[in-house]
């Protein structure tokens, strides 16, 4: 059986692939007419729209779901998201399992990809590490939106995980502007993106794609002095997560 997948894997990954821009394509179209409709409030219909697309994705492609904690989510509110980011498949598990209105901090980077790079710059705020005005202009973004009601998603790692630890070391951001807004930090996992999607190879393994939405942590009362604790509480949860049910770490987890 896994000499014949080795066989197929690579008309399997180009299946993958092409359904992936084939949505890329429609969503050129799609996107502005959602963002006209919506006005200012656009991100809510938008954030449908790609949960959308990436529950297709996930159908077409053969991919399972498992996604859990929803019942530690207030629709109410809105969260700082602290995820984990260990692949590229991690971005449709974001889309497909986060029901609420949100953006995503993202490096300036990804705005400047062809094509895709529009869709990017309607989703996400953006950040260029290397310039302090722009790191400045993007907290003060973030704390607009959080105050409008949008959550934020925040990778702590910084960028895709390519080392053989369950998570890199954390950047104090999403824990600084959870604390100075006093937004409450909700802890994200996402689980096996990195057999199903390694970062060395374009082939892609179908499988079960797991997130887990771990108990929020109020910051209010909150200071500054309180982000390294903040930062090494969520690292221990997610570490924990990880090593208990990612098929990478857990080979019990495997098939599963």
């Amino acid at each position: 059986m896994k000499t014949l997948f080795k066989i197929i894997q690579p008309l399997y990954s180009v299946w993958s692939y092409l359904v992936f821009f084939l949505f890329v394509a429609v969503s050129i179209f799609i996107t502005p007419l959602i963002i006209i409709a919506g006005g200012k409030n656009y991100i809510r219909p938008l954030m449908k729209y790609y949960r959308f697309w990436s529950d297709v994705w996930f159908a077409l492609s053969f991919m399972k779901q498992d996604f859990t904690g929803y019942e530690h989510i207030d629709s109410n509110r809105a969260y700082v998201i602290a995820g984990t980011h260990s692949s590229t498949l991690d971005l449709f598990a974001c889309g497909s399992s986060i029901k609420m209105a949100y953006k995503t901090l993202a490096k300036m980077e990804t705005a400047k990809i062809p094509v895709i790079g529009y869709l990017f710059r309607v989703a996400c705020l953006f950040v260029d590490r290397s310039s302090p005005e722009s790191r400045k202009a993007s907290i003060d973004n973030m704390i607009k939106e959080l105050r409008e009601g949008t959550s934020i998603l925040i990778m702590p790692e910084g960028t895709r995980n390519r080392t053989g630890k369950p998570l890199k070391e954390f950047h104090d951001g999403a824990f600084r502007i959870a604390i100075e807004t006093q937004t409450p930090l909700l802890p994200m996992v996402v689980l096996n993106c990195r057999l199903l999607m390694p970062m060395d190879t374009l082939l892609v393994t179908p499988g079960t794609v797991g997130v887990r939405f771990l108990k929020p942590i109020e910051t209010l009362g909150m200071t500054e002095k309180n982000i390294p604790a903040l930062k090494e509480k969520v690292y221990k949860l997610q570490e924990e997560v990880i090593l208990r049910e990612d098929a990478f770490f857990n080979s019990s987890q495997i098939g599963k």
